[in-house]
């Protein structure tokens, strides 16, 4: 069950990050949402997956492979389940945020599994496999999406991604469980300082075209940003066992 399940997970992460714009205009309409409050469906997501992808990699490393796909599929359908039954655009920003936490870990945990549990040629079988997944569910993301939206609204769309999604976490608990021999505490202060700085930073871009790049908010939040970031590359020195090692 192992490469099976990690396939779908990438492919079902792949589809969400590329389909999730084809149900903006829906959610807009119903939800009465427009600039940059709906675009945040998709950069939170987007956003959410770029800084726990590095954190979630790691923390699998030490504390288990499996434990962490498995929890990051749940974390991945709560979100999915959250956006489906949302009142208001705020809180379909903070589910797609949730998600986006979730298919990091997909990702990160679901490659280190196949590590683990494959070797020589068969091992660059399933990570070819794996990659390709991941362009198909880029590509196909959008008009997957479409139709689901035409068959089931937009919140039907994100509910058929609940339900897959618990299925890939229950299908997980066939894998075999591993961790890194030698990976040592988890960097707890690295992660926080790169999700904080990573976060600032992308928010100053995203924003910046709305509010202007003069702006006291975008200033302010790029500059701690960068701070954060250089506090960031002084803390993995310094730690026994750096979440970017």
């Amino acid at each position: 069950m192992t490469l099976p399940v990690v396939l779908v997970g990438v492919v079902l992460v792949a589809m969400s990050i590329s389909g999730t714009a084809v149900a903006l205009p829906s959610i807009g309409r119903e939800l009465d949402a427009s600039g940059s409050p709906l675009n945040w469906v998709v950069a939170g997501y987007n956003l959410a997956f770029a800084a726990m992808t590095l954190i979630a990699g790691s923390t699998a490393d030490r504390i288990g492979r499996r434990r962490v796909f498995i929890v990051a599929a749940l974390v991945f359908a709560a979100g999915f389940l959250a956006t489906a039954l949302s009142p208001a655009i705020l809180v379909t920003d903070i589910a797609r945020i949730v998600s986006g936490a979730g298919g990091a870990g997909i990702m990160a945990a679901g490659g280190a599994i196949l590590a683990s549990s494959y070797d020589g040629a068969a091992r660059n079988r399933a990570f070819a496999l794996m990659g390709t997944m991941a362009g198909i569910g880029i590509a196909v993301g959008p008009t997957l999406s479409g139709l689901l939206i035409v068959a089931t609204g937009w919140r039907g769309s994100f509910a058929v991604f609940t339900i897959i999604g618990l299925l890939v976490a229950l299908g997980a608990t066939r894998a075999r469980e591993s961790r890194a021999s030698d990976g040592g505490p988890v960097d707890w202060a690295g992660a926080a300082l790169f999700v904080v700085a990573l976060a600032l930073l992308m928010f100053a871009l995203l924003e910046a075209p709305t509010l202007g790049w003069t702006h006291p908010v975008i200033l302010i939040t790029g500059i701690a940003g960068l701070v954060a970031l250089v506090i960031f590359g002084f803390v993995q020195r310094r730690s026994p066992a750096p979440v970017l090692a």
